[in-house]
């Protein structure tokens, strides 16, 4: 009797085993994350299941599969920072696997807890580490919402056996397929570590640069006020005065460049984000310009600084408006889209879309504009790292960027930030 009650025990564990032996190896590596999550999640009961690989030299963590149940939808790309969440991933390093039944209060989780977690509904947590020669390469996550949840042994031994999986069918997938999976030569890490590089020389630059223009301005404020300066020469370190404050802008923004990463990422609607910005966008747009927005009622949520986006949005915005210094319409719209790369085919993302009728791009222009320091305005008036600034925050995201222009018609730039909850 004992041991027919064992074998009813296991018996949901063994059919979804015998399933993912199923999964045949002339499916993709997508098609297989898909049902991997999708048969996790139905096996153990838990609404959200995602398959996150490591990234940019183990410093990020990010999404190759996302499943949310509720929704019955996929997503890709959510990235976490390392740096932001320290004793999750040591957790990872050590354990087989990470039972967190009070997910917010486990010392392994609750880093997770303000930002991610609660935001989400997520009460227990279940994640095995993904090994590849000894190595831990990546996680599958297996979170739970509502009432809190406890582990029993059979769902620990299936969850590691999932992540076992997954290393098998990494291991029997085509070499390149694998290569771009686990992103050590695609794109967004190229994209990271460029930024990376940048980012060190424009700080240390930046550092030093402020402290001899401290000295220019002081020594230039003095001779302004002094009453025994000819009136030439006074008007000449006027001059000088103003050079230096131009320069301090500049300092400021390379500096802003500099420190566009964050430590307080979470789990926020674009849409409401943006709908609390909309008094200071319409005023900065100023009375030559007319701000016209469109929210869609459900954007999601994305994994994201609130003030990172608020730069986002507010760089877009104002570089809309200086392409059409004799007015015109500001289009700002905030919606979901269904888009697919190289390996994913139907991920669901929020987008941010900010579209103007000024004098438009060439593709030459278009190739150089998130270049750091590159404008297209006159000589004083930019500094060239506005966009420079969007395109690595939206990278560290996880998300991507992609331009419409053309001469004489006008600009939209499309911002997609991918899901870390469709709800």
């Amino acid at each position: 009797m004992h041991d027919s009650i064992v074998s009813e025990a296991h018996r949901p564990f063994d059919l979804a085993r015998l399933e993912l032996a199923r999964l045949g190896p002339d499916q993709s590596l997508e098609l297989c994350f898909r049902r991997i999550c999708e048969i996790a999640s139905e096996t153990l009961n838990v609404n959200r299941v995602g398959i996150w690989f490591f990234i940019a030299h183990r410093t990020a963590l990010r999404c190759a599969n996302l499943y949310e149940r509720d929704s019955g939808e996929h997503s890709t790309g959510v990235t976490l920072q390392v740096e932001d969440f320290p004793a999750y991933f040591a957790a990872l390093e050590r354990r087989r696997s990470i039972p967190a039944e009070v997910a917010t209060e486990d010392p392994r989780t609750n880093q997770l807890a303000d930002r991610y977690l609660q935001p989400l509904g997520i009460s227990s947590l279940l994640d095995a580490p993904i090994y590849r020669d000894g190595k831990v390469i990546g996680v599958v996550c297996h979170e739970h919402t509502g009432t809190l949840r406890e582990w029993t042994t059979e769902e620990r031994d299936f969850v590691s056996s999932i992540a076992d999986f997954v290393t098998l069918k990494l291991k029997s997938a085509d070499l390149s397929e694998a290569r771009t999976v686990l992103r050590q030569t695609d794109d967004v890490l190229f994209s990271l570590e460029r930024a990376e590089s940048m980012t060190r020389i424009v700080t240390e630059a930046a550092h030093d640069f402020k402290n001899i223009l401290t000295v220019v301005i002081g020594f230039a404020n003095e001779l302004t006020h002094a009453n025994d300066m000819p009136g030439h020469l006074r008007e000449m370190a006027a001059h000088i005065l103003k050079a230096g404050e131009r320069g301090s802008e500049l300092v400021r923004q390379m500096t802003a460049y500099g420190h566009t990463e964050s430590n307080e990422p979470e789990a926020i609607s674009v849409g409401d984000a943006v709908r609390r910005m909309l008094p200071l966008l319409r005023t900065a747009t100023g009375s030559s310009c007319r701000l016209n927005v469109e929210i869609e009622s459900d954007t999601g949520r994305v994994f994201l600084d609130p003030s990172q986006l608020e730069r986002v949005v507010c760089n877009l915005v104002m570089n809309a408006r200086d392409a059409m210094p004799s007015g015109g319409v500001v289009q700002l719209r905030v919606a979901t889209e269904e888009l697919g790369d190289a390996l994913h085919t139907a991920s669901k993302f929020a987008t941010l879309t900010v579209s103007d009728s000024g004098a438009g791009m060439d593709q030459a222009t278009q190739a150089k504009m998130f270049e750091p320091f590159f404008t297209t305005k006159p000589r004083g008036q930019g500094t060239g790292l506005g966009l420079a600034i969007v395109q690595r925050i939206v990278d560290r995201a996880g998300g991507l960027i992609r331009i419409e222009s053309e001469p004489g018609r006008g600009t939209k730039v499309h911002v997609y930030f991918p899901f870390v909850s469709r709800l």
